[in-house]
């Protein structure tokens, strides 16, 4: 465990990935067994503890959520996911936006209401349909208590389709195996199970953890040094890994007990509920109410 204390005022000092290539002696582009030990020991040499830089991310996320930069332009069927990504973020972070600013969010998901009136939302035009569909669809319906076997009719034969045969989930039928995917076709439960994902890279997001060893990873690899966490180090700023990496921080730090590494003043974030993906509270608030209420016809 990291002993030593560090406040904001110290963020400079923080260990993180960069800070380690700065101190990386030159090998000529070559790198050796011994150039990557080298690495591993000036990790631990570092006296200072792993620290979640707060405030960074919050602004990082302030800011996306009312201005995106041109690379964000494929995403732009996605918009509701954006909005998603960086207020689930900025909750998981403990941060409330103003009034106006809830208000600007709401008016713009108003847009997104389905023409056909039936209570359903779109994406955009003719989207596309995969299980991440289901997964929404179904959390919204459990968590206000409007749930039917009628409306899923079907769904699991479809989700079954849907595994691949690494064992996980792909996001459609005959795509490749992807943890949140497996999340969303209801693979979680078998995280007990050991399996492997052949040709996955290691990220901010891998679905099989160390609970110490995955919030030392996320704090000391995976934030930007100007805000937001990134899929991997080297990689650009963006709020959707942003997001995940949060929520593997908050996962970590609750499972299978509590345990902060570093300073909790500084790195503890909220409890997320590990079924529907929001924060717990919210999610618990949600159930108790609309489970007081009848079920429609």
């Amino acid at each position: 465990m990291w002993k030593s204390v560090i406040s904001e005022r110290d963020e400079p000092h923080v260990r993180t990935y960069a800070e380690i290539l700065k101190q990386k002696q030159d090998d000529e582009g070559y790198q050796t067994t011994s150039s990557i030990r080298q690495d591993i020991i000036k990790l631990y040499k570092l006296n200072n503890e792993p620290v979640l830089t707060r405030q960074k991310h919050i602004q990082f996320l302030k800011k996306s959520l009312f201005h995106l930069t041109e690379a964000y332009q494929c995403l732009d069927s996605s918009r509701p996911w954006l909005c998603y990504w960086s207020l689930h973020s900025l909750q998981i972070l403990g941060e409330r936006l103003e009034y106006d600013e809830y208000s600007r969010i709401i008016a713009f998901l108003a847009k997104c209401q389905s023409p056909e009136e039936d209570g359903s939302f779109i994406v955009h035009k003719n989207g596309e349909t995969d299980i991440r569909g289901i997964y929404c669809a179904l959390s919204v319906a459990k968590l206000t208590n409007v749930y039917t076997p009628e409306i899923f009719k079907g769904s699991e034969s479809w989700i079954a389709k849907c595994q691949t045969w690494e064992g996980g989930f792909g996001g459609s039928p005959g795509m490749e195996a992807h943890g949140g995917y497996g999340f969303c076709g209801g693979a979680f439960p078998l995280i007990h199970t050991i399996f492997t994902m052949e040709n996955k890279i290691f990220n901010s997001s891998y679905w099989l953890f160390n609970q110490e060893a995955l919030q030392e990873y996320i704090l000391i690899c995976c934030q930007h040094p100007h805000g937001s966490l990134v899929d991997k180090p080297g990689k650009s700023q963006d709020v959707y890994h942003t997001c995940y990496a949060l929520c593997g921080l908050s996962i970590a730090q609750n499972s299978p007990w509590p345990l902060i590494i570093g300073s909790a003043n500084t790195n503890l974030v909220k409890i997320i509920h590990p079924l529907y993906n929001l924060e717990n509270s919210c999610a618990v608030n949600a159930l108790k109410y609309f489970n007081t209420l009848p079920i429609l016809d």
